[in-house]
């Protein structure tokens, strides 16, 4: 076999032309199934039972009944495990850095793969401090952190949704306890039982964005199940990095299994990494540009304010900028010019921090930066160089100068070309430039050279140390991603107690069902008995017909299989292997009863509509045509599913609102990128003295714009216009009428920017529109409406400003001048984008439910709607429609009552017209749609029909698997959390705790 397969350390792809799979293998491929020891896993031994109400029977699972599931299941578990035995050295290696802080407790074998020896010579010493830039870690250090924090950004998402530390620290404590409980009862169903306090985690001390889990080694030591895929990636990584490095710098190379004394060489472009012509071009996007840039960075909000304020500047020094004819009075000027634009925060002097942006390879300032902000720094302005008049950058003014750039290469204002780099930094630079080259190729590489190592192991002299994968239906799902690499196994060298062995190393079928039974066991038990459960409806949801093409159909396959005439799956491989590979059983009767019909059954009692149960109605009449009409049973209206729907919805109905608001906002961009800054972020490093002066000058212009926008000076305008007057004549530094001795420039001691938003033009803001805000937003508004509607309070025809008071849970009218007081820094919304005061157009609760039949109401259509459960089958002769003849009247004023409800329900699910009036209509969509959409979610109906099941495991045979409450049946209250998602859904709670009862009515 040698030289049949090109060298993939030359290229990704290869030129073979790849065999169809039912043609490989033939007489000499394995096709037995290994079991274990004494076919230790084909047993008949029962492992699970649960209960059956239909057919009063215990249900039952076997060990081999579940084995063949993980076999189906868990081919992830074989396939990691391959790759831990070919990449065994570069996996020790891994967990060796990610336990050890210390280079002195690494093992030697690790350093030589982390450090890319080549040759006997290592690309960087571990001890030296070459890797990191910034020279504040050591490589070992360095390449320790990368791991480390990848790792726990990683554990950071998989926890709380989020890999910045930043995102992570405002997220509430309420919602990290949620988050908390679902990851670690997500884990304990797969089987790795871990506390919160072995999760606690803390903010970064270093300037990284990533949280830090405070027990990291124990993680990775004693959880290896929740890093376990990273630390795999991490040593295919290394591998490649290892395999890329010996030929990053040879232009022509030989194959691996090559002669170089007869053999030629090869031409290597693809993987000519080192080229110095890329070295060169990395170079110069990199590390030439790296150093730090001296700059002072003005914004403007108006062309207007930035000459106004350089006027102010030019006063106080007694020159222009024009008139700066040295270095120093420039100096002076851009300072005097910064204070006085940010007099809440003054400089002392232009070497101060906030003037310097550092770039490197860790750490980049100016990205912070708007785009034609940075632009100006980097290419328009050299050093020393400066606006001389404020510039329109991305629609705000700056003034700008670069005082001066210092570069790491030189430590002088002038970037080194690669060509100039002294022999020791050329040194230096390359030791970095190849490193980078090799970390940001490696991934790409990484399948490359998994190929390589499986293909160059198959073809050494031991034929002991191949890879040989004894389970066949691992082998096919291996061999169909390597089928250029990998051969077939022989069936002389089946072993029936492994699945695979590779270079010394074994993976037995203990080892197999150990892992796979941990992390699939409640799954795949679970599953198993909602398919046998549903099965037992199977003459209820498949009639004889498809129950007919079913049987046929797996027979065909079968027959097709046994002939050899199936192009995806030969015949070799055996059949009971063909069938669990394509549908998931091992033999006809299983995947028949399975795969075919109870999957559908099971699909179709979950789906069930649940009026088509609600057909148990007496017949009542026929109409003059001789059809079945038929009344609702009154029994039904004070139990069951839709009196549970009904009941729950009704009490949502105190909850609901309808608010329509303007407002204006007050807020901050100190950073200049055009975003508003969250004002906790921008006060958080200013002195107690300067946040009180700037919540002082919130305060201030917000009273100066209330007691302006209501003065009755502006005319027969609309609140929302007569602010977004105010905003331009903010900017433009116009005069006050209310006090024209006061411009609003005398509000700009923190250069403020105003919003205003007709919140009104977007309708109304409902309980439900209302979640769509930030949680400060929305938890305003709603205290707002509370508030309002408690104090029946009157809202003027033109709107009313409004404040709502924490501190006294008062809220508060504003329409006269005193009332101006009212506006404080408590009483202003504050959110992450500044400051809001809110105009009050109107507000009102939800609709009355009331539909009283008039005394004088005749039309007996009104009193009789016909309501269609079940629609006629014209393809039949047989009437089997189900009409309901019912009314929609309703005496209760804040209650849907249960016909209304009926109606709105049957005809949603049959997505006819509705038959209510189009409020009432209105009303039930918003009271009972999400329920309805719980009702129907595969979380509630698996969790109702796993309460039935009471799913029971072996305490001898069976897996071990991690309950809650075994009295509840396996899964239950993992199911039950999942409903109320863990606590954010409590109005749910009572669905799952035993109140309702969501038994259905029983068949026709």
């Amino acid at each position: 076999m040698k030289k049949a397969f090109k060298s993939l350390l030359l290229a990704s792809t290869t030129g073979l032309m790849a065999l169809t799979l039912a043609s490989c293998g033939g007489e000499t491929r394995n096709s037995s199934v290994p079991y274990g020891e004494g076919n230790k896993y084909n047993s008949d031994t029962v492992i699970a039972t649960a209960s059956n109400d239909i057919t009063n029977e215990t249900m039952k699972m076997t060990l081999a009944q579940f084995y063949s599931r993980l076999r189906y299941s868990g081919n992830t578990f074989v396939t990691n495990n391959i790759k831990k035995a070919v990449y065994s050295k570069e996996y020790d290696a891994v967990v060796d850095v990610l336990t050890h802080e210390n280079l002195a407790d690494v093992k030697d074998s690790t350093k030589a793969l982390i450090t890319l020896t080549k040759n006997d010579t290592p690309l960087y010493s571990l001890s030296a401090t070459t890797l990191d830039a910034t020279g504040a870690l050591n490589n070992y250090q360095y390449i320790r952190r990368y791991m480390v924090n990848a790792i726990q950004s990683l554990l950071s998402s998989g926890i709380f949704s989020a890999t910045s530390a930043k995102k992570v620290a405002d997220i509430e404590d309420k919602v990290i306890e949620k988050y908390y409980t679902k990851y670690i009862e997500t884990q304990a169903r797969r089987g790795i039982t871990i506390t919160k306090a072995e999760l606690a985690f803390q903010q970064p001390t270093d300037n990284s964005d990533v949280i830090q889990f405070t027990n990291f080694k124990s993680i990775v030591e004693n959880y290896r199940g929740l890093v376990d895929s990273f630390i795999i990636t991490q040593s295919e990584k290394l591998a490649s990095k290892n395999a890329l490095y010996q030929i990053a710098d040879e232009e022509y190379i030989y194959e691996y299994d090559a002669d170089p004394s007869t053999d030629e060489k090869t031409k290597n472009s693809s993987n000519y990494l080192f080229d110095e012509k890329k070295m060169e071009s990395l170079y110069n996007t990199t590390y030439k540009t790296y150093g730090e840039y001296k700059a002072v960075i003005i914004q403007f909000n108006s062309r207007r304010e930035a000459l106004k304020i350089a006027d102010e500047a030019t006063k106080a020094l007694g020159y222009s900028l024009d008139e700066a004819d040295t270095e120093e009075k420039v100096k002076d000027y851009y300072l005097k010019l910064y204070n006085l634009t940010y007099a809440y925060d003054p400089a002392t002097a232009l070497d101060d921090d906030r003037f310097t942006y550092t770039v490197s390879k860790d750490k980049n300032s100016l990205s912070e930066l708007n785009d034609t902000v940075k632009t100006a720094i980097t290419d328009t302005l050299k050093n020393g160089e400066y606006f001389k008049s404020p510039r329109n950058l991305s629609d705000k003014y700056y003034m700008i100068y670069h005082m001066s750039t210092k570069y790491d290469v030189s430590s002088t204002d002038k970037e080194t070309e690669f060509a100039d780099l002294t022999k020791e930094q050329k040194e230096k630079y390359t030791t970095y430039l190849k490193w980078d080259t090799i970390e940001s190729n490696a991934s790409n590489y990484a399948s490359t050279n998994y190929k390589a190592l499986i293909y160059k192991n198959l073809n050494d002299e031991n034929k002991d140390n191949d890879l040989r994968i004894y389970d066949p239906v691992a082998e096919y799902r291996f061999y169909n991603s390597y089928s250029d690499v990998y051969t077939l196994m022989d069936k002389s060298y089946f072993k029936d107690n492994l699945i695979f062995s590779y270079d010394g190393i074994e993976y037995s079928c203990e080892d197999f069902y150990k892992d796979a039974s941990l992390y699939y066991a409640s799954e795949t038990i679970t599953n198993y008995f909602q398919l046998e459960y549903a099965n037992s409806f199977i003459d209820k949801y498949i009639d004889e017909d498809t129950k007919t093409k079913n049987s046929d159909t797996i027979k065909d396959a079968i027959s097709t299989f046994n002939s050899n005439g199936n192009s995806q799956y030969p015949s070799s491989m055996g059949l009971e292997n063909y069938l669990l590979i394509a549908y998931g059983y091992e033999n006809e009767e299983d995947v028949l009863k399975y795969y075919f019909n109870a999957a559908k059954c099971l699909t179709s009692y979950k789906a069930e509509k649940v009026f088509e149960d609600w057909a148990v109605l007496n017949q009542e009449k026929t109409d003059a045509e001789g059809k079945k009409i038929y009344n609702i049973n009154e029994a039904y209206k004070t139990q069951g599913i839709l009196y549970n729907l009904l009941t729950s919805g009704n009490k949502d109905y105190s909850t609901l609102f309808n608010i329509n608001l303007d407002h204006f906002l007050i807020n901050i961009d100190a950073n200049g990128d055009g975003k508003p800054d969250d004002p906790d972020v921008f006060l958080k490093d200013l002195s107690d003295e300067t946040k009180e002066a700037f919540e002082n000058a919130v305060v201030e212009l917000a009273q100066a714009l209330y007691v302006e926008a209501t003065s009755g000076l502006y005319g027969d305008n609309s609140y929302y216009t007569i602010l977004k007057y105010l905003k331009q004549a903010y900017e433009e530094g116009k005069s006050l009428k209310t006090d024209p001795t006061k411009t609003w420039d005398d509000f700009k001691s923190f250069e403020f920017l105003l919003t205003v938003e007709e919140l009104a033009s977007n309708g109304d803001i409902t309980q439900d529109s209302v979640s769509n805000f930030v949680e400060p937003f929305k938890n305003y508004v709603k205290n707002v409406y509370k508030t309002l509607d408690e104090a029946d309070t009157k809202i003027a025809e033109d709107g009313n400003f409004y404040i709502y008071d924490s501190a006294e849970e008062k809220g508060h009218v504003l329409d006269k001048d005193t009332d101006a007081s009212k506006i404080t820094i408590d009483t202003l919304c504050k959110t992450v984008y500044g400051y809001h005061l809110l105009i009050v157009n109107s507000y009102s609760g939800p609709d009355s439910t009331d539909y009283k039949k008039p005394s004088d109401y005749e039309s007996q259509y009104a009193n009789n709607l016909p309501i269609t459960l079940i629609a006629d089958d014209e393809s039949t002769d047989e009437d089997e429609s189900i009409v309901v003849y019912t009314d929609s009247w309703n005496e209760n004023s804040s209650e849907i009552s249960f016909n209304q409800f009926f109606i709105y329900y049957v005809q949603k699910a049959n997505s006819a017209t509705s038959s209510l009036e189009s409020n009432i209509a209105s009303l039930c969509s918003t009271l009972f749609d999400n329920s309805i959409s719980k009702y129907v979610s595969s979380n509630f109906q698996t969790f109702l029909l796993l309460s039935k099941l009471n799913i029971q495991i072996d305490a001898t045979n069976g897996p071990k698997v991690f309950t809650y409450d075994t009295n509840a049946g396996l899964d239950v209250e993992y199911y039950k959390n999942a409903v109320i998602d863990w606590g954010d859904e409590n109005q749910y709670l009572p669905w799952v705790d035993g109140t309702y009862n969501w038994d259905r009515p029983k068949s026709k």
